[in-house]
């Protein structure tokens, strides 16, 4: 050309500082959001034109409007995606993949050129910016950032899911399904990094904590009653949840995961208990067949409790009387003649109640096969564990019923409580509503939803009565039945609820009074302002407040009589 080469970069100044510079901002905010809906991956024209239009708002000092379009836009899309309430941790992880791969590659600074590697940055100069940020940061005033942040565009994206499942109105919620999405993880095999990705995101950990015990010990509980199930099965369970245990511990420290261990020691233990319990089983009928002289030589280490005889037949004699004979012959008698008309395998599980979350009772008549069943373990258990106390929770058990339709046999994985109802409704027997309750023991609304899923297997009698089916459609040989629509998790659901609202009240209560007893006085901004930062759950001023008034009913704090919005603390 024409033009002197040192004229160029003037004129592109001009021009960026002419035209570029004053509209640049508003076209990156408006446009930005359309183009990232537009990029299924960080190739293809929608994903160019991205580039081009951050390398413009780069040269027109507009990248914090870049950084604000992008997170807006991703929390409105987030957002969106939490309230459709369906496969929400995977579609949240599946959005954050493509737009983090999109925003990382799209937003990149241009590499250096030469002269920018022979310059050398100016100390001072760098210490006055990040002084000026960390004032602007204790304003509360917006950085401009106008450094080329490397992966900003990420960071953009992250920060803004983490703004969008954090919202008040779904962060609970959010922490729920994410504790459903681990539960499923786990119980297929699958991994579970993206999982760990979302879960650092939450700051509802408390929620997600009570809801993934309450799967963890379900869990736990179906592989303990697992059909077939080895020790060294168990042990491959425990240690695949142990593995999902040590990351949440590398996050949140050795206090969040201490009842979720205990739970994970208590069922390998109470795997051991119920195979010693039925090797115990194996042995006592052993025992009670061989005769009674045979089996009063073999000495007490040999012998059992579960024959439930009397104390002087189970002692070593070198000589019994016969008394002693005709005692064991008896109750040997009975224990074969019961074993064999049962023809049970019972895996009882013996658990810590303090690990374990509050499971709901379930009030349940036993058939006389169980009851003897339940007589047999406790006088075992209580032989070996004395001042010890057992409180059978009939609602988390499950059962596998041989059943035999028309010509067919086949097997039913069921509940305790549906087991006791096609118990009861066995060899044709038409049993009327009053009757089930009676006979099993649950009330209308449970035996309702438990008739209710037993459709397939019960019919409709003439009145309020019901009878068992004489045919089957389903052709498969083993069936696991659906639980009743409130058992299992449903009401455990809402208990955790409440049990998360109750220990958050304690921890604002204990935060507020902590905070009080150093300061003594504290204006009701200053609490707030307080108590917000040393709390470890999302909590907000309205409720800090609520709290604040319960523990002046209790007498904790004063009201100040010249200053009625400054508190004083009572010792």
């Amino acid at each position: 050309g024409f033009l002197d080469p040192s004229t160029a970069p003037k004129l592109v100044r001009l021009v960026e500082e002419s035209l570029n510079a004053p509209n640049v901002g508003k076209i990156a905010e408006r446009g930005i959001g359309p183009l990232l809906d537009a990029c299924a991956a960080p190739e293809g024209e929608a994903f160019y034109a991205l580039k081009d239009l951050y390398d413009l708002a780069r040269r027109g000092d507009a990248v914090a409007a870049c950084k604000r379009a992008t997170r807006l836009h991703v929390a409105a899309r987030a957002a969106t995606i939490l309230k459709s309430g369906t496969d929400v941790a995977a579609s949240l992880l599946a959005f954050e993949d493509r737009l983090g791969a999109v925003a990382e590659s799209a937003f990149a600074p241009p590499p250096p050129t030469s002269n920018d590697d022979d310059d050398e940055p100016d100390v001072w100069d760098i210490l006055e910016k990040e002084v000026d940020e960390l004032v602007a940061r204790r304003e509360g005033r917006e950085v401009d950032e106008k450094k080329d942040d490397a992966d900003w565009g990420l960071k953009t994206v992250q920060r803004a899911l983490e703004d969008a499942v954090n919202d008040e109105a779904v962060a609970s919620s959010f922490a729920e399904a994410l504790a459903s999405a681990f539960d499923v993880a786990l119980r297929t095999s699958e991994k579970i990094d993206g999982l760990l990705r979302l879960f650092r995101l939450t700051r509802s950990k408390d929620v997600f904590e009570a809801n993934y015990r309450a799967d963890l010990g379900l869990r736990l509980l179906e592989r303990l009653s697992r059909e077939g199930a080895s020790p060294s099965d168990l042990e491959d369970a425990v240690s695949a949840e142990r593995a999902a245990l040590t990351a949440f511990e590398a996050e949140c420290g050795a206090s969040f995961v201490g009842k979720l261990e205990g739970m994970c020691k208590d069922a390998a233990h109470a795997g051991a208990a119920a195979a010693e319990y039925a090797a115990a089983e194996r042995e006592t009928l052993a025992l009670a067949s061989r005769g009674p002289r045979r089996a009063l030589a073999l000495g007490p280490r040999r012998r059992t409790r579960a024959l439930r005889g009397p104390r002087s037949a189970c002692q070593r004699r070198e000589n019994p009387s016969e008394d002693d004979l005709r005692r064991f012959e008896f109750f040997g008698r009975r224990y074969l003649a019961e074993a064999s008309d049962d023809g049970l395998e019972v895996k009882p599980a013996a658990l810590t109640a303090g690990y374990w979350p509050a499971y709901p009772e379930v009030p349940l008549k036993l058939p006389p096969a169980l009851a003897r069943a339940k007589a047999s373990f406790e006088a075992w258990y209580f032989g070996r564990a004395q001042g010890r106390r057992l409180a059978w929770h009939h609602g988390l058990e499950r059962c596998l019923v041989r059943a035999t339709y028309a010509t067919r046999a086949l097997t039913l994985d069921v509940t305790l409580g549906q087991a006791c109802v096609l118990v009861e409704l066995d060899g044709g027997s038409v049993a009327t509503t009053a009757r089930l309750i009676e006979a099993t023991g649950l009330d209308a609304d449970e035996l309702g939803r438990t008739l209710e899923s037993l459709e397939e297997f019960i019919a409709p009698a003439p009145g309020d009565a019901r009878a068992a089916r004489v045919s089957l459609s389903n052709a498969r040989a083993r069936i696991a039945v659906a639980p009743p629509r409130a058992a299992d998790a449903a009401p455990l659901r809402n208990k955790v609820v409440e049990s998360v609202r109750r220990d958050r009240q304690y921890a604002v209560d204990a935060t507020i009074v902590r905070v009080m007893k150093a300061r003594k006085t504290s204006s009701h901004r200053d609490l707030v302002a307080a108590v917000l930062s040393a709390l470890v759950h999302p909590s907000s001023a309205a409720q800090i407040k609520a709290r604040v008034e319960s523990l002046i009913d209790r007498e904790y704090l004063e009201r100040d009589r010249r200053n009625p919005d400054t508190y004083n603390y009572l010792a």
